[in-house]
């Protein structure tokens, strides 16, 4: 058992998108499978660069604002409560077009073979 608060996490910078602050909650190895368990901040116009994780499934939850999920470049508009699941091999890439800031929490899931 353990509790994290996430007043007590340091903002780090996301590895594919400079500016883009993140806090882990979990980090790689301590869950099995579970490659992060984080919460983002993309402010009004900020966006991911395109990526793929061959490996890796992300699961996206919108917690405040709205944002544009591009997966294989087709737009998928997502608001407060909407949950987007990215599979392996899909290139994806978020944006905040609104004016308030977009927070996300997410996580990563390893495939095994």
């Amino acid at each position: 058992m353990d509790k994290i608060s996430i007043s007590s996490i340091p903002l780090t910078e996301v590895s594919h998108a400079p500016g883009v602050m993140k806090q882990v909650i979990l980090a790689n190895g301590r869950v099995p499978s579970l490659t992060n368990f984080s919460r983002a901040m993309l402010s009004s116009g900020q966006e991911t660069e395109p990526h793929t994780h061959k490996d890796m499934s992300e699961v996206f939850f919108v917690v405040e604002g709205a944002g544009v999920f591009y997966i294989d470049n087709t737009p998928i508009d997502a608001t407060v409560g909407d949950c987007v699941l990215i599979e392996p091999g899909e290139q994806h890439h978020i944006k905040n077009a609104a004016k308030e800031p977009l927070v996300l929490l997410y996580f990563g899931i390893e495939h095994q073979d």
